[in-house]
Parts: structure tokens; C-alpha cells; sequence
């Protein structure tokens, strides 16, 4: 994506320089904000996978009924 900002940069027409500028402004933005997404998703992610697993393991320590006492 960078190198799509430095030919834009490099090929635009006298005059554009800021508006190009807030165009790279914008792309490098979405991108951060992209990575942070991606981040907080993942470490979700593990924080559910691991709720899951402690879940999992508590109803494993439960003793199941005894047929003779129901």
C-alpha cells in the first residue's frame, strides 16, 4: 500500500501535493485502524477459546448422575 502512495505522490499534478498528502494521511489511518481491528479480534478470540476451555474442563470435574439415584 505504501508503494501505491509513493507512485500516486509521484505521478500527481503540480498543485495536488496536499491533497495527495491527505490521501496518504487517510490510507496509513484505515490501515493502523485495520491492524488494531484485527488485534482486538484475535485477543477476543483467545479470551472466548479460553472461557470455552475453562467451561469445558469445570464440566468435566462435575460427577455425572447416578442412574441409581434418579
Amino acid at each position: 500500500m505504501k508503494d501505491l502512495v509513493d507512485n500516486l505522490m509521484k505521478s500527481a499534478p503540480p498543485g495536488s501535493e496536499a491533497a495527495v498528502g491527505v490521501l496518504a494521511s487517510v490510507i496509513t489511518t484505515t490501515n493502523q485502524w485495520c491492524e488494531t481491528l484485527y488485534q482486538t479480534a484475535t485477543q477476543a478470540a483467545d479470551v472466548a477459546e479460553q472461557n470455552v476451555l475453562a467451561a469445558e474442563a469445570k464440566q468435566a470435574a462435575v460427577p455425572a448422575p447416578n442412574a441409581a439415584t434418579t
